[in-house]
Formats: C-alpha cells, structure tokens, sequence
C-alpha cells in the first residue's frame, strides 16, 4: 500500500514538472513572436569603428543595429519546394530553348561577368534594365546567380549553361517588360537592344543587388567561396555594380513595400497613440536594417577586393549621359550615340521622395544623420536634399 502511494506521489510530481517545463517553453515562444512582430529595438550606445586595410574610412559597429534584422539564410530547395524565394530560382529549361542558346563564339567573346550590389528600390533596377540595351551587354533582372550556383549546381557547372541560362531569362524578361509598367516608369527601354545583342556579347550579369548582399549577411565565407567558384567556371574577371539612393527615400520606400503600400503618415494621424508608436518603431527598425545593410556592402568590398562602380541615382537620373558613359568606360565597352540616346529618354524625370510620406521624429533623422556621416559615399546626402 505504501509502495503504491509512492509510485503515485512520485508520477504525480514528475507529471507536474513536465506541465511547468512545457508553460515555459510556451512562454518564451510567445515571448520571441512578440518580440519580432514589434520589432523592439535595443538601446545600444552607436560606436564608431575605424577598419584596417584595404582602408574604409569609417563605419558603426553592426552589433548595435543587429538586433532588427530577420535571419538570413541560404535558401535549400529541391523540385517540390514550394517556397517563394525556391519558385523564383527555377531556371529555363535548355533542351526547349536549344535556338535560344548563345553560339559558342559569342560565348568565348564575353570580357567580364557583371554583378550588382546594394539595396532593394535603390534604383538598381532601372540601372540594369539601361544596361541590358546596351548592344554587346546581356544583365539579367532578378537571376540570382549566387542563389542559383548553391541551388542548382548541375545546371550551372559550365560557362556555357551560366550564359544560356540568363541569355534566355533576359529575353523573356524583355518581352514582359515591354507589357508592364511600374509606377512612374518602365523598365523597358524602346529602339534599344534590350534582350539581345549585336555581333557579340563582351558583358553578361545578373541584377539581383538585395539578395547578393544578403548572402554575404548571412555568409561571408560561403559568399567568397562561391565568388571564386564562378570566376573558375567561367573564367572572365568579376565587376560590381552598386546604386546609392538618398537613403532617406531608400528606407521609406523599403517600409512602404512592407506595409502593403501604406501611407504612414495617415496610419499615424488616423491611430491612436499605442498604435503610433509601434508604427514609428518600424520605422527605426528600417532605418537600423537599411545601413546594416550597407555595412555589409562596405565590408564586402574591403575585405574581397572587389572592383565596384558605384552609381548614385540623383546623378543617373540628372545626367543620365554622363553616367552612361562612366559605365561604358568601367567595362571597357563602347558607348554609341545611339545607345546614349535611348538611354536618356528611358531614364524617369525625378526620384521620387518617399520621405515625406513618414512622419519622421527628430531622433529618427538625427540616427539616419549619424549612420549617413559614418559613411563617405553618403555624406552628399540630407533629409531635406536629393
């Protein structure tokens, strides 16, 4: 009998300890959910580093923005993946396009493999998209080359499927281009080569600056490695492409995006307090994402070695001849009046200034002031600027 009792006395107290380690656990999930859905922001002290060669003058110490980024990983996909990011890496399929392949002298005559950087709707796309119509370039809007050499590794292990694969994307991109507008502006480029070439093919790319630099967030060892494995299988010099835009307009666009297209400063106007502030929190936290972000990219040039052109979208947009050429120069390739011309009448009037759509609080400008300062290449810009 008081065996019994025991054993009972003894389940019921294992029983209880499982009940309390299984609430806790159920605790801190919670805790994590509502933690990122708010997307809290640690009030870290900004600390100002100095790196060492190859020199970068000055950036923040990314620890203290960290604590707003998403997770990034290198995605993993197989045929019945249904994940967004797997779906959008299918690449073409090369028995059904044997007439779309690139003649093996064309192939053989390609001087460098073109690569963009930097920040979704920072203008990287327009930039392409007026590269591309340049009669001896092939770039490619959204290929992911990186992506694609970790995904599909067997149907990129030759220089010859790489150049096919994108050559037949672009063209299928073009056509799509020429039905569809976004707002304000087409990245469809009219009495152009878009899509195509003449003679010969001396600069192929992929446009897929977000996602690049992302990879290199995630892994910067990966991301060296598979640098170097695209180098070996094609065997031409690597150059990178990065757009700067005001960074003011880059954040608010990028938190637009995310909320759907929402207006935030009507969101602000229309909710009560409580809500205002988890608004305005996201707004912080996109500031905070934006330069760990361009961290990156700084980091990535210095410690690879990469040979960058930097393109800023005022200066493209303002004297898109001028720019044009520079990229022409860059790429050892020439730049015909006529290239030049359809380039100009492509470019849109004005950038747009998504800014004054947030209701910014001085602390937020004078954070974005201060990241802004860190950084050489972004010190031209200001809240009430281009």
């Amino acid at each position: 009998m008081r065996t019994s009792r025991l054993i009972w006395t003894v389940a019921v107290l294992v029983f209880s300890i499982l009940c309390l380690i299984l609430i806790k656990d159920s605790f801190k999930k919670h805790t994590r959910v509502e933690k990122l859905k708010n997307c809290k922001i640690k009030k870290t002290e900004v600390k100002l580093l100095v790196p060492t060669s190859p020199p970068v003058t000055q950036y923040l110490d990314t620890n203290s923005i960290s604590s707003c980024s998403n997770k990034r990983l290198w995605p993993h996909c197989d045929e019945a993946d249904s994940d967004t990011i797997c779906k959008s890496l299918k690449i073409p399929d090369l028995k059904s396009h044997q007439e779309d392949r690139l003649p093996p002298d064309i192939v053989s005559g390609v001087k460098y493999f073109v690569i963009f950087l930097g920040h979704a709707r920072s203008g990287s796309s327009i930039t392409g998209s007026l590269m591309d119509a340049h009669p001896n370039m092939v770039i490619c809007h959204e290929y992911s080359i990186l992506h694609q050499l970790s995904i599909h590794p067997t149907t990129h292990n030759s220089k010859e499927d790489i150049f096919d694969n994108i050559f037949i994307r672009t063209q299928e991109l073009a056509k799509h281009f020429q039905k569809v507008e976004r707002k304000g502006y087409s990245l469809d480029v009219k009495n152009s080569w878009k899509g195509t070439y003449k003679d010969k093919v001396m600069v192929i790319g992929d446009k897929s600056a977000a996602p690049t630099t992302a990879l290199y967030l995630a892994d910067s060892s990966r991301f060296a490695a598979t640098l170097d494995r695209l180098r070996e299988i094609t065997k031409v010099p690597l150059k990178f492409v990065h757009v700067v835009r005001n960074p003011y307009d880059n954040i608010a666009t990028n938190l637009i995006y995310k909320l759907g297209g929402v207006d935030l400063r009507l969101q602000l106007l229309a909710n009560n307090r409580s809500s205002a502030d988890s608004s305005e929190d996201k707004l912080t936290c996109e500031i905070k994402k934006y330069f760990d972000h361009y961290y990156a990219i700084e980091k990535m040039k210095a410690r690879l070695q990469l040979d960058v052109l930097e393109i800023h979208l005022s200066d493209l947009v303002q004297s898109p001849l001028r720019e044009l050429t520079r990229i022409c120069l860059f790429l050892d390739i020439e730049c015909s009046s006529s290239y030049l011309k359809a380039g100009e009448e492509s470019v849109f009037s004005e950038v747009s200034k998504t800014r004054e759509k947030f209701q910014w609080t001085a602390s937020q400008k004078d954070l974005t002031a201060k990241f802004i300062n860190s950084i050489p290449a972004l010190k031209r810009y200001t809240f009430q600027g281009d």
